[in-house]
C-alpha cells in the first residue's frame, strides 16, 4: 500500500470529511474520493462509515489510522535523526589509541565531547596495534592517536 493512501485515510480522520481534507492534500474532492474509492477496492473493505456531514473510521479503518500514525511518526523521527547526523550533532566517534601513555587524556576528551556534543556516543578501541593507521584509512576508527 503506497504513502499516499495512509495520508488519505490519516486526513480524512483528522478533518471528519473528504470536503475538509482537500485543503491540506491539495487535491480536488473527486480525486480524494476517486483515490479512497480504488484502496477500499483494493482492500475489500470500507475505510469509512460515511453520513451526510461526518466521516467515522470502520474497525478496519481505525487499524489503518493508527498504522498511518506510526508510519508518519517514524518517518519524521528517522528525518530528524538524519538531519542530526548531517549536521553532526548526533551519531558516534570511534576512538583508538595505540600507547598506553595517552590513556590519561582519554577521559577528558569524552567529558568535554559529551558537554558539547551529548548526542554523539564515543566507542573506545582500547589496545590496538600498529594497524590503527590502516584503520583511519579504513573507516573503522574516526580519531587515533599513534606514534610514527
Amino acid at each position: 500500500m503506497e504513502l499516499k493512501y495512509f495520508r488519505l485515510i490519516q486526513t480524512i480522520a483528522d478533518e471528519g470529511s473528504i470536503a475538509n481534507a482537500t485543503e491540506r492534500l491539495f487535491l480536488t474532492q473527486s480525486a480524494l474520493s476517486h483515490q479512497l474509492r480504488d484502496l477500499e477496492e483494493r482492500l475489500g473493505f470500507k475505510v469509512f462509515r460515511r453520513t451526510r456531514n461526518k466521516w467515522e473510521l470502520t474497525q478496519e479503518g481505525a487499524e489503518l489510522y493508527k498504522l498511518a500514525n506510526t508510519l508518519f511518526t517514524a518517518i519524521d523521527e528517522g528525518f530528524s535523526n538524519l538531519k542530526d547526523i548531517t549536521v553532526g550533532s548526533k551519531g558516534a566517534i570511534k576512538l583508538s589509541a595505540e600507547c598506553q601513555s595517552f590513556f590519561y587524556a582519554i577521559p577528558g576528551f569524552i567529558q568535554k565531547m559529551g558537554i558539547l556534543y551529548p548526542e554523539i556516543d564515543i566507542e573506545l578501541a582500547l589496545g590496538t596495534t600498529h594497524l590503527t593507521i590502516s584503520q583511519v584509512l579504513s573507516d573503522e576508527i574516526d580519531i587515533c592517536h599513534c606514534y610514527l
